[in-house]
């Protein structure tokens, strides 16, 4: 049931209300508010992921609530775009989108630098947390979104944290409800953008 829900953001067929099928159509209505000739983000537009140090242990239930909350001061700092996301116990990931000069390398830089302190300070230790290689994917129009969003939702179930990809609470998942009291209690609220939905030139 879960990938039948996630098929939908592509093919707009009919759903079962088993799989909550307002979650599919809300994205679907974010994406398809105009078809532009251009890149969605005047620099870069990127799916990434940033791993915990292997010695580290996993983050614990409070310290989500650090990480995302350094991903928060770092976006109200820089000014970047958060599309979506999923914190997971050993690494995060993000869809997030720069305008130039801004650069991806230089929001996660910041974004590492706070979470590490805040993590640290909280655990009463120094050094490292995260770890120095970045996985970045350039997002170019909307299936591609969708795939990489897909994907990141569907993180939590794949690792057997939860049943279902609403059901965990540090995700963007929700953001897309069609309620409005759903995506206000998400705990960030995300940039919803215009994407191409096929390949630019």
């Amino acid at each position: 049931m879960v990938d039948e829900l996630y098929v939908a953001y592509t093919t707009q067929r009919q759903l079962s209300t088993k799989v909550d099928p307002g979650l599919c159509r809300g994205l679907l209505g974010v994406l398809r508010l105009t078809r532009v000739t251009r890149p969605p983000f005047a620099h870069h537009g990127s799916n990434l992921f940033c791993n915990l140090r292997r010695a580290l242990a996993p983050l614990a239930a409070d310290e989500f609530r650090l990480v995302m909350g350094a991903r928060d001061e770092s976006r109200r700092r820089l000014g970047f775009l958060l599309c979506g996301h999923v914190l997971m116990p050993d690494h995060w990931h993000a869809l997030l989108g720069t305008v130039y000069p801004l650069t991806i390398s230089r929001v996660v830089q910041k974004i590492k630098w706070i979470s590490a302190r805040w993590l640290n300070g909280a655990r009463g230790v120094s050094g490292p947390v995260w770890q120095h290689q970045l996985w970045d994917r350039f997002v170019r129009h909307e299936k591609e979104f969708c795939d990489r969003l897909r994907s990141m939702h569907l993180n939590p179930v794949r690792k057997r944290l939860v049943d279902q990809p609403g059901e965990r609470r540090w995700s963007s998942y929700k953001n897309f409800a069609l309620d409005k009291p759903s995506v206000a209690g998400c705990p960030t609220q995300i940039d919803y953008v215009r994407l191409p939905e096929g390949h630019w030139g």
